[in-house]
């Protein structure tokens, strides 16, 4: 037997299976960043929703007109009884009934019972 002919073959399969070895580390070290860059991916997306579209559904300040509200029997007609708004702001109506409305908001300015017209909604259908 030659030794020399066994020793190059022990060495090409050592050299084999190092090569083998890390060839295998690489392949699930790219598994793992796919996973990972995949998991950034998703809260990224997730947190850009966050950020940009829930507050755009709460931008604007709607208050919904009931069902049923044509019924001046009715306890209530809005969706909301009582709705603090500042000077400037911007109110939607949502009409849910099945009748177009108008709302007039009026103040008193005086002792006297006069009222100055504050906002009008014009008509808003269903």
């Amino acid at each position: 037997m030659n030794y020399t002919n066994v020793n190059i073959r022990t060495n090409i399969f050592f050299v084999t299976s190092i090569i083998v070895y890390y060839l295998l580390l690489i392949k699930n070290l790219v598994v793992v960043l796919t996973i990972i860059i995949l998991l950034l991916s998703i809260i990224l997306i997730v947190g850009i929703f966050f950020y940009a579209v829930i507050p755009l559904a709460f931008a604007e300040e709607v208050i919904t007109i009931l069902p049923g509200a044509q019924d001046h029997n009715r306890p209530r007609f809005l969706d909301i009884t009582f709705y603090p708004i500042e000077s400037g702001m911007e109110l939607t109506w949502f009409n849910d009934d099945k009748v177009s409305h108008r709302i007039i908001i009026d103040e008193t300015t005086d002792k006297s019972n006069n009222t100055e017209l504050v906002a009008d909604s014009g008509i808003i259908k269903p």
